[in-house]
């Protein structure tokens, strides 16, 4: 998926709050023989070696390069938002780890922040307010990996509460 696609299915996600949007085909993209998607630069995104196009790669960029917030993360692997979005009973309580792209933060006090995947699945990622701004850690595009409590029923719906945890932002900006 490239970096538009990832970047229009994000925001999507967020507009509609969590609604299912589906990506049919990178060649629907292609307008002209050359096969270049449209993109500003002309490039076609696929063949570029674009790290955004990567979750893998934004993984561990965020894990080796990334900023440590609070106590960084210590498990070793990432639970798909979807696989917790389908058993939020399942999950409630535990400790697990998620990963997607920053895409909004708290305005008042930087006490969340919303991540989604590159299938649009968003999750917050919560603080106490007042604990810590995530603002001052990440930038909307920035890659998260969390460690926290998964709380089902939080004050911001699902949501992954991070405090006695922590998180990793990349340094790589895909927006």
């Amino acid at each position: 998926m490239t970096r538009n696609h990832w970047l229009i299915l994000s925001l999507m996600a967020l507009l509609c709050g969590g609604c299912i949007v589906t990506d049919d085909d990178d060649a629907a993209d292609d307008d002209d023989a050359t096969g270049d998607d449209d993109d500003a630069t002309g490039d076609d995104d696929d063949d570029d070696g674009d790290p955004c196009d990567d979750p893998a790669q934004l993984r561990a960029d965020a894990l080796e390069n990334g900023t440590q917030i609070l106590d960084g993360v210590t498990l070793e692997e990432s639970t798909p938002i979807v696989d917790v979005l389908g058993d939020m009973d399942g999950f409630h309580d535990q400790l697990i780890q998620i990963e997607g792209m920053a895409v909004d933060f708290c305005a008042a006090e930087g006490c969340w922040v919303v991540v989604t995947d590159p299938d649009g699945e968003i999750l917050t990622l919560k603080v106490d307010d007042g604990a810590i701004d995530w603002r001052q850690f990440a930038d909307p595009g920035l890659y998260m990996v969390a460690d926290g409590v998964f709380d089902r029923d939080g004050a911001h719906g699902a949501q992954l509460f991070v405090l006695d945890h922590g998180a990793m932002a990349g340094s790589i900006n895909c927006l």
